[in-house]
């Protein structure tokens, strides 16, 4: 098929290439699908923990990551699949981590809580609500001291807005104008309690204007959106012009993880949620342009299910970690002279 560009409705990111807009309708595809294959196997027992999904998320995670530099480097939260996926993490190592085997990327010691991907420059998830962002933070300043260049993306959620990490990094990250894009995946809850109930004042682009960061507000749900905004950001924060903050409204689908049952939710907000589906909606754009018909999307959909049928043969073929090194990569290896790194 051949390239080509139109205007996307409401001119959300000017010109869009058929490429381009099958590559964000593709990355998004591919988290919630490999994110329903780890519900299967929880339920099987093959995954411990609770699972933290990012189910009607997709678009910010990969209208995000689609923005960035290949070397620019991410920090997640507790729901960090689809950002390391988004980043391009191998799908065979991110389910060995998942089951917890030896060939996972943090040799099944990590999680999806603690998941770290160096080689594509996804930095580490974090269980801690908010302490990502101060290491992103530290990261930042570590970029802007030795003159490496790559910016820092941080992701979180509205409710570590109203955390010290949030106003500390703020601070910090204006004052010594890092090169920072604090992205806030505003899904309005925290946890069971709706943002409304728990967040003061006129939100959180003002919070971040007090502390001098400029800052935009976009409907999470609607990927081009979000990758528009994020290109201007990085492209200030590129510029040596300091942190930058986007806000992605967007509605949480699931639970705060699965199992939870939303006793605490109208069942109509759910249902609206649901409505809201931003992969659906990235596929009525492009069956509207005519880019993808219903065997083109067939003929995705098997690809990937085949790229994750071999992920998970591949976890579940792999060895766990030996007992033997229970206690290995606790805390740093000694070196010869008994120092330690």
């Amino acid at each position: 098929m051949t390239a080509s560009a139109t205007n996307v409705p409401g001119n959300v990111l000017g010109d869009v290439s058929k490429e381009t807009a099958l590559q964000l309708y593709r990355g998004m595809l591919a988290v919630r699908m490999f994110e329903e294959r780890m519900i299967e196997l929880s339920t099987q027992g093959k995954v411990g923990g609770n699972l933290h999904l990012d189910t009607g998320q997709e678009a910010i995670a990969v209208g995000v990551c689609h923005a960035l530099a290949p070397s620019d480097l991410v920090v997640g939260t507790h729901r960090s699949l689809a950002h390391a996926i988004a980043k391009g993490a191998d799908l065979r190592k991110l389910a060995a981590e998942m089951l917890g085997k030896a060939t996972g990327y943090c040799k099944g010691r990590g999680g999806k809580m603690h998941l770290t991907c160096p080689e594509v420059g996804f930095v580490t998830a974090n269980g801690i609500v908010g302490a990502g962002l101060g290491i992103a933070a530290g990261v930042a300043l570590r970029q802007k001291m030795t003159g490496s260049g790559p910016a820092v993306v941080s992701f979180f959620g509205d409710g570590a807005v109203n955390h010290a990490y949030f106003h500390e990094t703020a601070n910090l990250a204006s004052l010594w104008n890092l090169p920072l894009l604090m992205i806030c995946e505003n899904n309005g809850y925290a946890v069971s309690v709706r943002a409304d109930r728990a967040m003061a004042g006129p939100g959180v682009v003002a919070r971040a204007a007090a502390y001098g960061i400029e800052g935009e507000s976009v409907d999470g749900n609607d990927v081009m959106q979000v990758s528009a905004a994020a290109k201007r950001a990085l492209g200030a924060v590129h510029a040596g012009n300091g942190p930058r903050l986007i806000e992605c409204r967007t509605i949480r689908v699931h639970g705060h993880h699965e199992g939870d049952q939303q006793h605490y939710r109208p069942r109509e907000e759910i249902e609206e949620a649901v409505k809201r589906d931003p992969i659906d909606r990235m596929r009525g754009f492009l069956v509207g342009q005519g880019w993808l018909t219903v065997q083109e999307e067939t003929a995705l959909q098997r690809e990937l299910a085949s790229e994750i049928d071999d992920a998970v043969a591949f976890a579940e073929q792999s060895p766990s970690p030996a007992v033997s090194e229970l206690h290995q990569h606790v805390y740093g290896e000694e070196r010869a002279g008994g120092s330690r790194p």
